[in-house]
């Protein structure tokens, strides 16, 4: 985690749900113990969770994947890294700094590395498009992994009648999620 090459462990400690810290991100390294606390969230048991450790950049230290809050189907995963001696997030240039994963019958969301090209993610969307026959639409935003943020490479969207997405196609919505293919350590449920 802290690029040292010694083994490092992660957790997720959660407190009391009526204090304002409702769960403390615990990285502790040969040499010191280091914390990021997340505030209470109410009407979400839970959150936030710990996924695992992601390879999103071969050349760093693994990064921390936690899903950071949930929707009615849809649950939202943030980035952390240990630079500096501290937990710090890595930006997503999304509109709340998450990305989304899963979905529902109307909508999916996915993420994951992009197969053949060390250091860029995938995040896409599937989803229904009106209510005149069977027509769906996808966007797919693939993003280069800095040092301090996710940088926005390039978007593409489309529409289609078919009603999935082909995992053959569109790799980043296999299972599990979120970052099926990178992800080298996942939590225990």
């Amino acid at each position: 985690m802290d690029g040292d090459s010694a083994a490092d462990a992660v957790s997720l400690v959660r407190l009391r749900p009526d204090g304002r810290c409702g769960a403390v991100l615990v990285v502790r390294t040969q040499d010191r113990t280091l914390t990021h606390a997340f505030p209470t969230t109410s009407g979400a048991p839970g959150v936030p969770l710990l996924n695992g450790l992601a390879s999103l950049a071969p050349v760093r230290p693994l990064q921390i994947v936690l899903t950071t809050w949930l929707g009615a189907s849809t649950e939202f995963a943030r980035v952390f890294a240990v630079r500096a001696g501290r937990i710090a997030e890595l930006a997503a240039p999304t509109s709340d700094g998450t990305f989304p994963y899963e979905g529902s019958v109307t909508h999916f969301n996915a993420i994951d590395c992009v197969h053949g090209r060390p250091g860029m993610i995938v995040a896409s969307g599937w989803f229904e498009r009106g209510s005149s026959g069977p027509s769906y639409g996808f966007e797919r935003h693939f993003y280069r992994v800095g040092a301090h943020r996710f940088e926005l490479v390039r978007s593409r969207s489309g529409k289609t009648r078919i009603a999935l997405p082909e995992t053959k196609v569109f790799r980043e919505f296999r299972e599990p999620q979120p970052f099926p293919s990178c992800m080298r350590v996942r939590a225990a449920s």
